[in-house]
């Protein structure tokens, strides 16, 4: 089996036999009442997508930094203070919505994802711009909707590919000169 999906259930928990799904490249766990994603998860390292939006899980563990043939990762509308640093050994991660959770800041590392070329930050708490966005070269599509962000700054500029940027219900006055 390639593709699982069992989005809107009751799931609670990811049995420890996941695993055994050895050849998945699409998990999708979305709209579900997780609280956990438990070591084993990472083991399924032919990952391509991994959805994990709407449940209640207030952390991402390190393990995530496993699944290096990621190229989407949707863990939007959670619980999460903070994102693994292991991201940046998703290298093929070309796709990431951390969107509606409760961040404030996002790890250096993920700077280091070079690929991502979409992007949604939205309904977080964050005030300024996430300093490793302006890591990311290729970024095209940035969502940074409902945030507390005041101003945008000078060096967005950066970004040379981007085609689409959201930030409406923001508190921002400043706009770059």
């Amino acid at each position: 089996m390639e593709q699982l999906i069992l989005s809107e259930n009751l799931i609670t928990l990811i049995p420890p036999n996941i695993e055994e799904f050895g050849f998945l490249r699409v998990l999708n766990l979305s709209y579900n009442k997780l609280t956990a994603l438990p070591d084993n998860l990472f083991n399924l390292t032919n990952l391509e997508e991994l959805n994990v939006h709407n449940n209640k899980l207030k952390e991402i563990p390190e393990g995530i930094g496993k699944l290096v043939k990621l190229e989407l990762l949707v863990i939007s509308n959670n619980l999460l203070t903070n994102i693994p640093a292991s991201l940046e050994k998703l290298q093929k991660l070309n796709k990431l919505s951390i969107a509606f959770n409760a961040l404030t800041a996002l790890p250096p590392e993920l700077g280091e994802c070079k690929q991502i070329s979409w992007l949604d930050i939205s309904g977080n708490k964050f005030e300024d711009f996430p300093g490793p966005l302006f890591e990311l070269p290729n970024l095209q599509f940035l969502e940074a909707t409902s945030n507390n962000i005041k101003a945008i700054p000078e060096n967005f500029t950066c970004f040379k590919f981007l085609k689409e940027f959201r930030a409406s219900h923001n508190k921002i006055s400043v706009l770059p000169a």
